[in-house]
């Protein structure tokens, strides 16, 4: 192994060590895990969730150092619904490269996206998908013009990006279970049919009142629990043991 490579995985072993120091934070970790990615070349990067389709990526971003300017311009266009690379994400669980991304030529909005990326210097990227204890689909994305990426670099990253990912989850769920508010009876009834599968208007019948109080309801119960949308709450009041299916 070239003693460059060795040094790097050398150092990443040594950032997920310090992640387990209870006195790292949000911003250390944005810089140690930003020296990691600059060592490869890669200028932009972030770890986020991935939201459901025509929902803006942006707010689901939980570590960014990405261009301001391309993830504004990305999520007024609406570009991620589009986007062939967190399709992928969506389909796999092995790190790739961007250009390794296979779509049909006659897609147009996926080649503009790709292509207005590199716009932004975001030419090149690595992709690494992750799935969380919520069961949600997440990634750590990485940028730039110009990247050098040996196997060696790509795995230690791998490595780096699960880390950081499962640093979040856990303070994550830590902040949940001690700020945890506990559902009312109906939030509770209107997510137990939520998870079954039924809108709001038929959760409304189910319940005698309007798709109005059964959305309300669930806003309620969506704040409680910390989750971005209502299938979240689900998981989350799952998980937490405030509804049994």
């Amino acid at each position: 192994m070239p003693k460059a490579d060795m040094n790097f995985v050398e150092q990443t072993l040594d950032y997920i060590d310090a992640l387990e120091d209870n006195t790292v934070n949000e911003r250390s970790i944005t810089c140690n895990f930003g020296k990691l990615a600059a060592e490869c070349g890669y200028e932009y990067f972030t770890v986020t969730r991935l939201p459901q389709p025509k929902i803006r990526l942006g707010p689901a971003m939980l570590l960014s150092k990405w261009s301001k300017a391309w993830l504004s311009y990305y999520d007024g266009a609406g570009y991620y619904q589009y986007d062939p690379v967190g399709q992928r994400c969506l389909e796999t669980t092995e790190p790739f490269i961007w250009s390794d991304v296979r779509y049909p030529t006659n897609n147009r909005m996926a080649s503009r996206v790709m292509s207005e990326a590199a716009e932004h210097g975001m030419r090149h990227g690595l992709c690494v998908p992750m799935h969380g204890l919520s069961g949600f689909p997440a990634v750590a994305s990485f940028a730039g013009a110009a990247p050098e990426l040996s196997r060696k670099r790509r795995n230690a990253l791998h490595l780096a990006s699960i880390a950081t990912y499962g640093w979040f989850e856990r303070h994550e769920n830590n902040r949940r279970g001690a700020t945890h508010k506990k559902l009312s009876p109906r939030e509770r009834d209107v997510l137990i049919w939520t998870a079954l599968g039924k809108t709001n208007g038929q959760v409304g019948v189910q319940l005698g009142v309007s798709s109005l109080t059964v959305r309300s309801h669930l806003e309620n119960a969506r704040l409680k629990l910390g989750a971005v949308n209502a299938i979240s709450a689900v998981v989350e009041a799952l998980r937490h043991r405030e509804i049994l299916l």
